[in-house]
């Protein structure tokens, strides 16, 4: 694991979490805020059930926090509740969520991730870019459009339908 907090309410600003084998971050009865940070290249296929971050009774708030090229599910459980504020989540396993967790998304990138399951939960999402699409105001589902995604660069492209889609009302 990458980082562990248990009973923790630490603010993680500006940190990289790379290539860690079971999970980028594990959370129990926690309520982190993750800003401004990079969670890449965690997980493994070799596990029956590896994840790039586990919430397990937190809440947690990952606030400009790019969730990349992972393997692992972002897996919400036990009550959890996880707000993603204009963050990129890209290119991993989805999201696993069971328990009467909940999601927050707003101003946010959903795209290429291999599943979006829910059991027991809630999720409210707008103003976000969500591939396959999803109910809520402003919410869209279009390319967003990437300035080199096979090379790990998610910069949005000038033309991205991105850009000023969001809003300010946070």
């Amino acid at each position: 694991k990458g980082i562990l907090l248990n009973n923790s309410g630490t603010e993680i600003n500006n940190v990289l979490i790379e290539g860690n084998y079971w999970s980028g971050i594990s959370m129990y009865y926690s309520f982190p805020i993750i800003k401004n940070s990079i969670i890449q290249n965690n997980g493994s296929t070799n596990e029956s059930f590896s994840t790039s971050i586990e919430s397990f009774s937190s809440n947690s708030q990952f606030i400009n926090t790019s969730i990349v090229d992972n393997i692992g599910d972002i897996l919400i459980s036990d009550e959890s509740n996880a707000v993603f504020i204009n963050s990129t989540i890209v290119n991993g396993g989805g999201f696993w969520m069971t328990d009467e967790s909940s999601m927050n998304m707003v101003n946010s990138i959903v795209w290429n991730n291999m599943s979006q399951n829910s059991q027991f939960s809630q999720v409210d999402i707008s103003y976000s870019d969500i591939q396959g699409g999803w109910d809520g105001e402003g919410n869209i589902n279009n390319d967003p459009m990437f300035v080199d995604s096979d090379n790990g660069i998610y910069l949005l492209m000038s033309e991205s339908p991105c850009i000023d889609g969001g809003t300010s009302d946070l």
